[in-house]
């Protein structure tokens, strides 16, 4: 308690003690008038401590024994949360296959599938991997970029495939097929023999020895393949063709 507080409670506490004395001194003094006075004071008192007392209680709120006096959250009080259910389940398996198929996407430009024959359930492995860049091709073809892929299958063998992601026409003819010129990397360029579709596409040319070309891309970070195109000449389609994993590992 502070020194005014305890002034002021004695001088009140005197004054009492005063008024008291004046009764007994004069008892003619109406009762009343000493009663009131006696009520002031004690009110007064009364007044005095409580303010006190409120103040000490909130001086006590602050404290840091009242904080550590607060109950904590534990992991048997806290709300528990509700199972979840095989839809929320199957979103965050589609999630996490969604990110490692991301995360392969960054780590190699080459992306792989299996075909299933329906006739004989042997499968087609395939490589694929898309080009950098773009052909630009004359009206009515628009700018088209294009796959290079590798594919295996039991019935047709092994190829190198460059597939344009569109429409367009490489210049291939099928009674005398064409001359591709490639560069695999900072290597000297190579001709390779192509041919075309045997269903007639003419967005697709197929590279002919393809054992060949595929050991020189494995060991080449970038491949370049010379086309020609239809009213729009010679044009180069660059691939990133690094860390290619061929033959496909047996699953």
């Amino acid at each position: 308690m502070s020194d005014d507080k305890q002034r002021e409670i004695d001088e009140l506490e005197a004054r009492l003690a005063q008024l008291k004395a004046a009764q007994r001194a004069d008892p003619e003094t109406p009762g009343k008038a000493i009663q009131k006075s006696d009520n002031r004071l004690l009110y007064g008192v009364a007044a005095v401590v409580g303010v006190i007392c409120v103040v000490g209680i909130a001086l006590s709120a602050r404290s840091p024994n009242a904080l550590k006096a607060a109950p904590a959250v534990t992991a048997e009080s806290a709300p528990s949360s509700p199972p979840l259910t095989p839809e929320q389940w199957a979103e965050i398996d589609k999630r996490r296959q969604e990110a490692e198929a991301a995360r392969l996407a960054a780590v190699t430009p080459w992306t792989y599938r299996d075909d299933v024959d329906p006739m004989t359930d042997k499968l087609t492995r395939w490589a694929c991997t898309t080009s950098t860049n773009r052909a630009i091709l004359d009206r009515p073809y628009k700018p088209v970029s294009a796959d290079l892929c590798l594919r295996q299958s039991p019935r047709y063998g092994l190829h190198a495939i460059v597939q344009l992601n569109g429409s367009g026409q490489i210049l291939c003819r099928s009674y005398d097929g064409c001359t591709l010129k490639i560069r695999f990397g900072d290597g000297a360029q190579q001709s390779f023999s192509g041919g075309s579709a045997a269903d007639g596409s003419s967005n697709v040319v197929f590279i002919s020895n393809a054992t060949r070309f595929i050991a020189a891309a494995k060991s080449a970070p970038t491949t370049k393949i010379q086309l020609t195109f239809y009213q729009a000449g010679d044009q180069v389609l660059e691939f990133n063709t690094e860390k290619l994993e061929w033959p496909r590992p047996a699953k």
